[in-house]
C-alpha cells in the first residue's frame, strides 16, 4: 500500500471512529434525564443572580454554572441543551486521545486504537452523555497531561516561548479544571507527583 493510501485509510477510520464516538453519546444523551441532570436545569433556569444563588444550594460549582447559563440563554432550556457542552466534550476527548497516541508513538495506527478505546470506554460515554461538569472535568485533565508531558520532554535549550508554553497551557487547564469540579484536585496531585520525579530525573527540566 502506498503512503497516500495508507494516510487516506488512517483518516477513514478516525473519521469511522469519530462517527461512532458520535452516534453512541448521542443515543446515550436522549435517555430521560435523571435528578442530578434536573437539578442543573433548575440552577440555571432563573436569572443570573438566582444562578449563583442555587449553584450555591445544590452544591455545584460557579464557573459550570455560568457556562450552563450561557448554554441555555443561547439555545434555550431543553435536555439537548443542557447535556450538549458534555457531548462536545466526550467527542473532543477521542480526537485528542487519538492525537496524543499518535505523538507519542508517531503511528497511525496507536491513533486509531486509542481513538476507539475512548470511543466506546464506558466511562468516558456516560460522563458525556448527562448535563454534568465531568465530562469537560475529563477533557481538561486530558489536555494538562499532554501539555505537562510537552514541557517536561522540551530540550533545555527551546526557546523560552515553546518551552513555557506548555507549562502555561497546563496551568490553565488545571486551575479550569479545579473550578469546575473541586474533587479534580486528586487529578491535580497525580499530575504534579508524576511531573516532579519527571523534573528529578530531567536534566533539561532542571536547566
Amino acid at each position: 500500500m502506498t503512503p497516500s493510501a495508507n494516510k487516506s485509510m488512517t483518516l477513514l477510520a478516525l473519521l469511522l471512529v469519530f462517527a461512532l464516538a458520535a452516534i453512541v453519546r448521542i443515543e446515550c444523551a436522549c435517555d430521560e434525564l435523571w435528578i442530578d441532570e434536573y437539578i442543573t436545569g433548575w440552577t440555571v433556569a432563573g436569572s443570573f443572580d438566582e444562578a449563583a444563588i442555587r449553584a450555591q444550594q445544590s452544591n455545584q460549582s460557579l464557573p459550570y454554572t455560568w457556562m450552563m447559563f450561557g448554554v441555555t440563554r443561547l439555545f434555550g432550556l431543553s435536555p439537548v441543551s443542557i447535556r450538549a457542552p458534555s457531548v462536545i466534550s466526550g467527542l473532543a476527548i477521542v480526537a485528542l486521545c487519538s492525537w496524543f497516541a499518535w505523538r507519542l508513538s508517531r503511528h497511525r495506527s496507536a491513533a486509531v486504537l486509542a481513538g476507539f478505546l475512548a470511543a466506546i470506554d464506558p466511562n468516558f460515554v456516560f460522563y458525556s452523555s448527562e448535563a454534568r461538569p465531568y465530562a469537560l472535568v475529563q477533557l481538561l485533565g486530558l489536555i494538562g497531561v499532554w501539555r505537562l508531558s510537552e514541557w517536561l520532554a522540551a530540550p533545555a535549550a527551546s526557546k523560552i516561548v515553546r518551552k513555557r508554553l506548555p507549562l502555561i497551557i497546563w496551568i490553565v487547564a488545571t486551575v479550569s479544571m479545579f473550578y469546575l469540579h473541586f474533587t479534580s484536585l486528586f487529578a491535580v496531585v497525580a499530575q504534579l507527583i508524576v511531573g516532579s520525579f519527571a523534573c528529578i530525573g530531567n536534566k533539561a527540566v532542571r536547566q
